[in-house]
C-alpha cells in the first residue's frame, strides 16, 4: 500500500470531520431530545481538535516540501487531510449550514424574550406543535414542547410535561408582541410572565442568532 501514512492521516481527518459534521446537523434534535447531553460544548472540542489537526498537517507538509528541496512536486495526497479539516471549519463558520430542524414542521410564528441574563425562545409550526427553548445565563438550555390550538389571534397552549413559571398557557398574538394571559400586570395577578417580541433574537451587534 501507497502512503501509509498519509492514508492513516486521512481516514482520521475524515472519521473527525464527518462526526463534526453529523453533530452540527443533528445538534436541534440532540438537543431537544437529550437535554442533558452538552451538545455545543462538544462541537466546539471537535471544532478546536480539528484546528490543532489542521497546524499539525500544514506542518508536515511544509517539513515534506523542505525535505524534497524544491526538486518535485508534492503528490496531491499529501494535501488531502488539510483540505477535509479546512472544509470542516470553514462550513462551521459558514452562515449557511444545514440542520435537522428542516425535517421539522415549518415555523409559522416565532418570538423572542431577551431578558437580563436569560433569552428564550417560542415558535409555533405549521402541525399545531410548539416549543419553548429557555437560556439562562450559564448558557444551559431547557426546552417546553406542546402542541397549541389556535382561535383567531389566541393561541392555547398544551405542554408536553412541566411549563415555564414566566409563561402562560395562553398567549395573545397583538400584531407586535406575544402576550401571555397576565403579563400585563393586572391588579391581583399572581404570575409575572414575560412578553415575547415576534420575530428573531438577535446578538448585541444586531444579527439574527434563532
Amino acid at each position: 500500500m501507497k502512503y501509509p501514512k498519509v492514508r492513516k492521516d486521512l481516514v482520521a481527518t475524515a472519521s473527525i470531520t464527518s462526526v463534526f459534521l453529523v453533530l452540527s446537523f443533528f445538534q436541534y434534535h440532540m438537543d431537544k431530545f437529550f437535554p442533558g447531553i452538552p451538545v455545543k460544548l462538544i462541537i466546539y472540542i471537535f471544532l478546536g481538535l480539528m484546528v490543532i489537526l489542521l497546524l499539525m498537517q500544514v506542518s508536515k507538509i511544509v517539513r515534506r516540501k523542505r525535505k524534497m528541496k524544491g526538486n518535485s512536486k508534492l503528490k496531491w495526497i499529501y494535501y488531502g487531510p488539510s483540505f477535509i479539516l479546512l472544509a470542516g471549519i470553514i462550513y462551521f463558520f459558514s452562515p449557511f449550514k444545514l440542520r435537522s430542524e428542516i425535517l421539522e414542521s415549518p415555523v409559522i410564528l416565532r418570538g423572542c424574550y431577551q431578558g437580563g441574563t436569560d433569552q428564550a425562545v417560542i415558535r409555533f409550526r405549521k402541525n399545531n406543535h410548539f416549543e419553548v427553548i429557555w437560556t439562562n445565563e450559564d448558557g444551559n438550555e431547557e426546552w417546553y414542547p406542546g402542541i397549541f390550538v389556535q382561535k383567531k389571534d389566541t393561541f392555547f397552549l398544551t405542554f408536553d410535561e412541566k411549563s415555564p413559571e414566566t409563561l402562560g398557557s395562553k398567549i395573545v398574538n397583538n400584531g407586535v408582541n406575544l402576550v401571555s394571559e397576565g403579563s400585563q400586570n393586572e391588579e391581583g395577578s399572581k404570575h409575572n410572565y414575560v412578553l415575547f417580541t415576534i420575530g428573531y433574537c438577535r446578538d448585541n451587534d444586531g444579527n439574527f442568532i434563532h
